[in-house]
């Protein structure tokens, strides 16, 4: 019988990307190897060869770039003994550093996850992300660090290469994160002020200025006793950073946005629908873009004529009017304005103010009602436990 040999190594980006480049441009490789000026030829004027330009760069950039394409020589295992459910779960849990493993999926999920979310060392001071050498390691080596933590250094504040160990520990994660979504997918990373502003610039230059999303949340209420008293500005609030990997092709779910001013709600025309708030469907005549194919003329029940820009076409106002959705005011000659029906649900896109989804006290209880203790996780995430980003896509 003859006896295939598995080849355990992961993904070779490099020569991936250069396969790629193969397909586009033919003539810019030869015997392997990219030909930057027939590259330069092909490109033309898009090429930027000025000494000076603007870049964000650090000590060690290059090391981390080199060090995610670096493929890997480890493999994953099964761990049959301590896993339920073996033959029907659909649940996979993975245990291993975090840059190998996403090397390791790079042959199996390369553009097809969905959602990814990374909750990462805020870099704090407190810290422990940082090998101190650069030693490949085996499972024993792996589980001793695990129980031992003695592998790991910390990064505290008053370390000149502060900022820089974090970026030089985050960047390949995100370069290879990048790879394994789908055209839809997207990234989501937790963070807080200590490295938002460089979290946002990497992310820029890995994902593109127009695939980056900023939401805000607020940690912790007004009635929490762990917010830190201060004489300046209380910190209260995170970031979750959304990286898409085409912003053009990603739609999120939308969601009821609860009625919170029921006191703006009347029925002046008494609809057989009930209480209605009157929306405003169109722009002031002043405001009006004449050239915009909304901009038509709408005449009122008392023969009053209305023209300007319209927030739907001409085809969906008469629709509305029909349905008697148009509101004309008590003596049918004021602006039309849309009738939002209390009683039917309002479909809302997420803003970029996360509001509704809890706090992290709120999300402590969440996994001590799962799983029988909040200290299981450090610091739990109220969108994780609640599946609120699972809704969202």
């Amino acid at each position: 019988m003859e006896i295939t040999k598995l080849n355990l190594e992961s993904e070779d980006i490099v020569q991936n990307n250069i396969e790629q480049l193969k397909q586009l441009f033919p003539e810019i490789v030869t015997e392997g190897k990219i030909d930057f000026y027939k590259l330069k030829e092909v490109l033309g004027d898009e090429i930027d060869d000025e000494d000076e330009k603007y870049e964000f760069t650090w000590n060690g950039k290059h090391d981390a770039i080199r060090e995610f394409q670096k493929p890997s020589h480890c493999t994953l295992r099964p761990d049959k003994n301590n896993s339920k459910n073996w033959n029907t779960t659909e649940n996979l849990y993975i245990e291993g550093d975090n840059l190998e493993v996403l090397k390791l999926l790079q042959k199996s999920y390369q553009s097809k996850i969905k959602m990814m979310y990374i909750d990462p060392p805020y870099n704090t001071g407190n810290d422990s992300f940082i090998y101190k050498d650069n030693f490949q390691e085996n499972e024993t080596e792996y589980i001793e660090k695990e129980e031992e933590r003695g592998k790991f250094q910390s990064n505290p504040n008053s370390s000149g290469r502060y900022h820089t160990n974090w970026m030089n520990m985050i960047y390949p994660l995100l370069r290879l994160a990048r790879n394994l979504l789908s055209e839809e997918g997207v990234l989501l990373i937790s963070i807080d002020d200590n490295e938002f502003s460089n979290l946002i610039v990497m992310c820029k230059e890995i994902f593109g200025e127009e695939n980056i999303d900023n939401l805000i949340w607020q940690k912790v209420d007004n009635d929490s006793g762990k917010m830190k008293i201060t004489y300046r500005v209380r910190l209260e609030h995170e970031y979750v950073l959304i990286c898409y990997k085409n912003k053009n092709k990603t739609y999120f779910n939308k969601f009821i946005e609860e009625r919170n001013y029921k006191n703006e709600y009347d029925n002046p025309d008494n609809d057989p629908r009930g209480p209605y708030k009157q929306a405003i469907i169109s722009s002031t005549e002043e405001k009006s873009n004449k050239d915009s194919p909304n901009y038509y003329s709408i005449t009122t029940p008392s023969g009053k004529i209305f023209t300007r820009q319209w927030r739907v076409s001409e085809e969906e106002m008469l629709e509305l009017i029909g349905e008697d959705r148009i509101y004309f005011g008590k003596n049918g000659d004021s602006v039309p304005s849309l009738k939002a029906f209390i009683n039917e649900p309002k479909l809302s896109t997420p803003t970029t103010i996360l509001s509704g989804v809890g706090t992290a006290k709120t999300a402590g209880k969440d996994i001590e009602n799962m799983l029988g203790s909040r200290k299981i996780f450090s610091y739990p995430k109220p969108w994780l436990s609640s599946c609120w980003v699972l809704k969202k896509f």
